[in-house]
């Protein structure tokens, strides 16, 4: 039986990026159906209200917490190891699983003797990183790795000799909407469709495929939220006036956003940057996103990629190549029907709350621990 769960995140809290996201809800759902979870993330603040961070990423406090401050240099995951050590000594009980998504973490677990599961969301991009997973992937305490998409574990197949006996897939997730905010949005007379983005707005996430629309469908709003300051004014600029930059908002507030929107757009391309890494992504991504999407009820538009094919189909989603513009516009055109876009919303909706919720990943990802049953 478990009875805790530490849950090592390299993720810095609070922060913009998604892997934040992604460690606050998993602990959420993993404290339903793992009793006591106890969170170690980083922060570059010198002060932080612990309430206040669950409300940020609209939590509510059943699991703690623990920050360990870091500097905003370069390579300032090494002077994390001493409190990542001292951490792990204190809490050792006999049914203790460390739940890791830093390799770091899940190589001082290993040492100490814990049962480990390593979640990867991509392959290493230093021999330093590959060194350490190669030393996971051979150590009977790992007892599981878990990646995020079909195509990452094929990868991962391909690129070592020695993995785990259990290697699992488990997609990304996102939280079933409280009543009300996933209901079909009301038709105005007289208001524009609005088509919403909510992420990045860096290099591959197709902001000029949605700005390019814009400048065509005149009679559509397009608001996009998130980016930072110096992305939205590039972008702004060359924008139309009916592309409306938001900035960034907090994870609680981001429901609201999709609620607020028709449509839906994901225009991820094929050359996909990832913030602080020079690695490509779009062959095994498994984006919060469109698990956010899904659960707002509401039509998406997704780029053809195959890996998002995992998930998306032509019953669920309209997907279009990823630059073609072309395809982008009368894809949005087509939505302009209230029934194609009630009949695609609703089976994705469907589809979500059918596999891609967090309390069904932390549930299945735990289904199966009979080795801590001993």
């Amino acid at each position: 039986m478990i009875d805790k769960i530490l849950y090592l995140s390299g993720s810095a809290l609070p922060s913009t990026m998604a892997n934040s996201v992604h460690a606050m809800k998993m602990c959420q759902a993993l404290a339903k159906h793992a009793g006591m979870v106890e969170l170690l993330a980083r922060t570059h603040s010198r002060a932080m209200d612990l309430s206040e961070l669950y409300c940020r990423y609209g939590v509510t406090e059943t699991f703690t917490l623990e920050l360990i401050k870091i500097p905003r240099i370069r390579g300032a995951s090494f002077l994390t190891i001493p409190a990542i050590w001292r951490f792990l000594r204190k809490r050792h009980t006999r049914h203790t699983l460390v739940f890791a998504r830093d390799h770091i973490g899940a190589f001082s677990a290993i040492k100490l003797g814990y049962p480990v599961i390593f979640e990867s969301h991509g392959l290493p991009t230093s021999q330093y990183v590959r060194w350490i997973e190669n030393k996971l992937f051979g150590h009977p305490s790992l007892k599981k790795l878990v990646v995020i998409s079909e195509a990452l574990k094929s990868l991962y197949r391909d690129n070592f000799d020695v993995l785990p006996e259990t290697i699992e897939v488990h997609h990304d997730a996102a939280d079933i909407p409280e009543d009300g905010e996933s209901d079909p949005p009301t038709m105005n007379s007289g208001r524009p469709l609005r088509v919403g983005y909510i992420g990045h707005l860096y290099k591959g996430r197709g902001i000029e495929i949605i700005l390019a629309a814009a400048a065509q469908l005149h009679d559509y709003e397009f608001h996009i939220y998130g980016g930072l300051r110096s992305d939205i004014e590039s972008w702004a600029r060359q924008g139309p006036p009916n592309a409306i930059f938001h900035g960034h908002i907090d994870p609680v507030k981001t429901t609201a956003a999709r609620a607020d929107s028709d449509i839906l757009v994901m225009p991820y391309q094929e050359d996909l940057a990832v913030a602080g890494r020079d690695v490509n992504t779009s062959t095994w991504m498994s984006p919060m996103k469109l698990f956010e999407y899904m659960s707002a009820r509401r039509p998406i538009i997704s780029s053809d990629l195959p890996v998002l094919r995992e998930v998306l189909n032509d019953q669920n989603a309209i997907l279009a190549p990823p630059q073609d513009t072309a395809a982008w516009v009368h894809a949005l055109r087509r939505l302009s029907d209230p029934l194609l876009r009630g009949r695609l919303a609703d089976q994705a909706y469907s589809d979500f709350v059918r596999k891609y919720t967090w309390d069904k990943r932390a549930e299945s990802i735990l289904g199966n621990l009979e080795f801590l049953a001993d």
